[in-house]
């Protein structure tokens, strides 16, 4: 339990990280990298052996005492690891699974555990205002759909298509576009000018330039003007979706940060374990 020892697996385990980031890209994986691999993986049992030998009793407490969830997460890692890369058509999947002994990190490193333990204690209140987003997102869209889906297609075409436009509003990315397009209508630009869907098509990264004026290639077909509609759709959702919602995400994370401090600090009062 010494902090050396800690830190050194732990930069054994990033090590090997990185070693897997670099070859991940190669078509087949180097010699040198099984090798280090193979090396890492010995490490990995020799610290689980260590540790299992440590504590040793007839209760078995290596996988019944505080740090237990730990031990069967390192002991899964190190089988994982002996299954041989090509004995299995699923080698590709096996060596991202011994990425997840990037997160044993996190026992090293004590800001990572309160990271950890404010999203766990969190989940729950998170889950509630996600649903609650869910149900916002889902009405908005229905009503994106029957309000602009003539006007722009491409954004509100669809539900899905009108839910994935509302997530980037909802973070205020580039939304004034959108607001101008189902405002002024398709076939006009940002500065209220007639320009035959131009400024629409370049929003869309659509190859109309206005020299051809078919309908096939231009995508603005229906334009339709709703300065009201749009101006009480976009401000709502934005006031709603972007601010209170994304600010009560913030502050129930915020809240659970300091409760894990909290929590942290009275375990280590009582010498207990973390985790």
């Amino acid at each position: 339990n010494s902090r050396e020892f800690e830190f050194g697996i732990g930069a054994i385990i990033v090590t090997a990280g990185v070693v897997s980031g670099f070859t991940a890209s190669f078509s087949e994986e180097p010699v040198w990298a099984n090798a280090l691999e193979k090396a890492f993986l010995t490490c990995y049992g020799i610290e689980l052996l260590l540790k299992f030998f440590a504590k040793l009793d007839k209760h078995v407490s290596f996988y019944t005492g505080h740090d237990r969830w730990w031990h069967v997460y390192d002991t899964f890692i190190v089988v994982i690891g002996l299954i041989p890369n090509d004995l299995t058509p699923a080698a590709p999947a096996m060596r991202l699974l011994r990425l997840l002994l990037l997160f044993r990190f996190v026992r090293v490193v004590k800001p990572l555990q309160i990271v950890l333990l404010s999203l766990a204690g969190s989940m729950g209140a998170l889950l509630y205002v996600v649903f609650l987003m869910f149900l916002l997102f889902f009405a908005y869209g229905v009503a994106g759909v029957g309000l602009f889906a003539k006007n722009d297609p491409f954004h509100f075409g669809s539900l899905g298509r009108a839910m994935l436009t509302l997530l980037q509003l909802a973070i205020l990315d580039d939304w004034m576009p959108l607001y101008d397009i189902n405002a002024n209508g398709c076939d006009v630009n940002e500065y209220g000018e007639y320009d035959n869907g131009v400024y629409y098509a370049s929003i869309i990264d659509s190859a109309y330039d206005g020299t051809d004026t078919s309908v096939v290639s231009n995508p603005c077909i229906k334009p339709a003007e709703a300065k009201v509609a749009a101006l009480f759709f976009f401000s709502s959702f934005i006031i709603v979706g972007a601010m209170v919602l994304i600010s009560a995400l913030i502050g129930i994370v915020i809240t659970s940060v300091q409760n894990a401090k909290e929590s942290i600090t009275i375990r280590k009062t009582s010498k207990a374990s973390i985790f």
